[in-house]
């Protein structure tokens, strides 16, 4: 009968075992019968992780190192070897073998195996010769040196499946070949090495291919110096050797004789490897183990491994079972000869339950609740609460602990660990996910603080300060002043012209935003657009207190203005005049909404003398600010006309006029205009980043700057000489100006240009 040994394991998890609770609850009882199910689920999961080692002490690979014929040099190779901490497999001639050499050898623990009588060609042999041969020189090797010889290599690798079959009846390891037909052996020779068909960083490699695959790695050789076929050098040999200790002495590989090496490869072929759990006893067996088969064998040694997230430590062992830890495991070696049976007592920790995964809205205090850990032996139990970085905790180490549930843009899910400790053994992990619900919040509206401008000026309104924290899209809604034109009002950056105001106006502006289901409360701004008291000034006293309901008016849509041909500009002036009397006036400011350069109101007669008389005429009088000069000799032009009148358009009320006026003189001597001056900008409308394209033939200042929607100057963009063509880029406008309506002015030697760009 097999003998029993008892291997006790601590494990940092539960199994279905149900103790004697004397004195505990019947509640206790509930949440063992609650937790058995899973508890061996769970367990059962890490006992897949107790497996069979494919190698010895859980290696990657097994490197066998072995040596042909029979030569003097053998002996000095395996005092290399020895000078390694390694042992080889020596297969020799049994008809020509030097005796001493190999008894030294078998006493340092080198293998001796058969290398056939004479060194035959084996597919040249029948039957009778071939089991001559193999079992001639097993029983001469056996005889001579007091020894089981197991090993066998064939002469020059040749064989036959006759040879094959009866080497199997005669040994039970074989270098070359193994009885199993899905095992196969990577096989390189010292001799490759030596004549230089194969480099060490080739034999690393191969070495590593070996470690990925789990395949023995056989390196075989014959002598040294001057005897043997092909012989290799003690250095070189001995850098092979440093070579393969790199790997082998941090446990990747593990370099054994070919008895040992092919004895655990058949074993693991051979044997099955089952576990079965009954109460807190864990019981392994190796299953198939062929005793008769390996009769002659000193011991038969398996590892297996035991993975520490089932064990925290090991104790207990009994003298037939060496351990050995490695990061992740312990590695567990058993002599089958011995035993195949081992039984392991579990020890067991406390359990720990963070609760039902829950929900809760933002914003609200949240208890954690872990009075449903327990420990089977009834040991009082401390606790351990890990939360996400983001979340600060009331208490880490109480049964019951809170936190502040944090603001989210959308739902989110944090999940908190629990670990509770008896004191010498600690649980595994329990986790609860707590679901933080984002509830939705009302947007905020924002708009540009309080601004003046003056009348006719274009005015951006600028809500794009608004914010929503639940990141939703915003939809803008304008609360404007009753009767006045207000362009965009869906958007965040709508824009208007400020009226004509005989004084000081405030317009008071709101603004309410929505996310679609909750809307802001309406925030305001007032925009006080101040009369504009230019070059020329006229005096109005209205019948009633609503100017801009005023009918007694007449409109003059000035299309285009220039002086000796130079175009009028920003600041520029034109009024009307009945006689001596300016019945309106305007500033170039912009283009307005009909693409006119400007549009002079001019007010009927008050009946204080105030105002045009209907039937009277027009004259006009233009103020070039750049000149400092009133210009009054002008032609008039009706716009879609082909008959030019100077100074005879009639005042007619109620009535729009579209004119273009020109002031020809030669008081000023104007410098040649250069016909080539050009400017391009692009794209157009601007946007952050764009282009002025400027050319002109001769040379000549130009200045460009950038102005805003009020008519102020905002950026100073280029000022200096150009000719020929230059080209300017304007970038990160982004960055300090916001959106709205801008102006870009150019002002050359004899030029005026001004770009409107959104």
């Amino acid at each position: 009968m097999n003998r029993f040994f008892t291997l006790v394991i601590l494990l940092n998890t539960l199994i279905p075992f149900c103790p004697k609770l004397s004195g505990q609850s019947e509640a206790v009882l509930s949440k063992l019968e609650i937790s058995n199910k899973e508890i061996t689920n769970a367990l059962s999961e890490k006992l897949k992780l107790t497996t069979i080692c494919k190698w010895k002490n859980d290696a990657k690979t097994c490197l066998s190192l072995s040596f042909d014929d029979n030569n003097l040099s053998h002996n000095q190779i395996a005092r290399i070897l020895d000078a390694h901490g390694y042992k080889g497999t020596f297969v020799v001639i049994a008809g020509s073998m030097y005796k001493d050499s190999i008894r030294e050898m078998i006493k340092d623990g080198h293998e001796i195996g058969s290398h056939s009588y004479n060194h035959p060609d084996f597919t040249t042999l029948d039957s009778s010769q071939i089991e001559y041969q193999l079992s001639y020189s097993k029983a001469l090797i056996e005889t001579t040196f007091g020894i089981n010889c197991l090993t066998f290599a064939e002469p020059g690798h040749l064989r036959t499946d006759q040879s094959k079959r009866i080497a199997i009846r005669n040994y039970l390891f074989f270098r070359d070949y193994s009885e199993y037909s899905d095992v196969l052996r990577v096989n390189w020779a010292f001799s490759q090495l030596a004549s230089g068909s194969i480099t060490l960083p080739a034999l690393a490699k191969e070495i590593r291919g070996a470690m990925k695959t789990g395949r023995m790695f056989v390196l075989s050789g014959h002598g040294l110096g001057t005897e043997g076929y092909v012989p290799s050098t003690p250095e070189a040999m001995n850098t092979t050797l440093d070579t393969i200790k790199q790997y082998s002495d941090r446990g990747d590989i593990w370099v054994a004789p070919m008895r040992e090496a092919a004895l655990y490869e058949d074993l693991y072929h051979e044997i099955v490897f089952d576990k079965k759990l009954s109460g807190d006893t864990l019981t392994v067996f190796f299953k198939n183990y062929l005793k008769e088969k390996y009769n002659l064998i000193d011991s038969s040694l398996v590892c297996f491994k035991i993975s520490k997230t089932l064990a925290s430590s090991i104790s207990g062992l009994s003298d037939n079972i060496k351990i050995k830890e490695a990061t992740n495991d312990f590695i567990l070696t058993v002599d089958l000869k011995k035993d195949t049976t081992y039984q392991i007592i579990l020890n067991l920790p406390p359990i720990a339950h963070a609760g039902e995964d829950i929900s809760v809205d933002e914003n609200s205090n949240v208890i954690l609740d872990a009075s449903a850990s327990y420990d089977i032996e009834g040991n009082p139990i401390t606790y351990k609460w890990i939360a996400p970085s983001s979340i600060t905790l009331s208490s880490t180490d109480s049964v019951k602990t809170t936190f502040f549930a944090p603001e989210v843009t959308k739902d989110a899910t944090y999940t908190f660990s629990l670990i509770v400790s008896d004191g010498p053994l600690t649980s595994t992990i329990d986790q609860i996910n707590v679901t933080v619900k984002q509830v939705n919040k009302a947007p905020v509206a924002k708009v540009n603080k309080n601004i003046e401008v003056f009348e006719q000026a274009w005015v951006p309104l600028d809500g794009s300060g608004s914010s929503d924290k639940d990141g939703d899209k915003l939809n803008y809604e304008w609360v404007t002043p009753k009767g006045l034109d207000v362009y965009e009002l869906k958007s965040a950056f709508p824009y208007f012209q400020a009226p004509y105001v005989d004084e000081k106006t405030p317009l008071r502006f709101g603004l309410i935003v929505s996310d679609g289901k909750l809307k802001s409360d309406t925030t305001w701004t007032t925009v006080t657009v101040k009369k504009l008291n230019g070059y020329f000034n006229s005096t109005y006293s209205f019948v009633d207190s609503k100017p801009f309901e005023y009918t007694n008016k007449m409109y003059i849509d000035v299309m285009s203005a220039s002086v000796n041909g130079l175009e009028l500009g920003w600041g520029d002036e034109i009024a009307a005049f009945d006689g001596d009397v300016c019945v309106g006036a305007n500033t170039i400011r912009n283009k307005t909404p009909n693409s006119s350069l400007l549009r002079i109101v001019a007010f009927g007669d008050d009946g204080n003398g105030n105002g045009f008389k209907d039937g009277n005429s027009i004259q006009f009088r233009i103020y070039d600010s750049s000149r400092r000069r009133e210009f009054s000799s002008i032609d008039v032009f009706y716009r879609y006309s082909e008959v030019s009148l100077r100074s005879n358009v009639l005042f007619q009320s109620g009535i729009t006029k579209a004119v273009d006026l020109l002031v020809l003189t030669t008081d000023i001597v104007n410098k040649k205009v250069d016909p080539t001056f050009k400017i391009k900008t692009y794209p157009n409308p601007f946007i952050s980043e764009f282009n002025i394209d400027i050319e002109s033939s001769s040379n000549q200042p130009v200045k460009v700057e950038l102005y805003n929607a009020l008519g102020q100057s905002v950026n100073s963009i280029y000022n200096g000489m150009v000719e020929g063509q230059k080209n300017i880029k304007v970038k990160d406008l982004d960055s300090s100006l916001p959106a709205g309506i801008y102006f870009l002015k150019v002002n050359a030697q004899n030029f005026k240009i001004i770009h409107k760009n959104f």
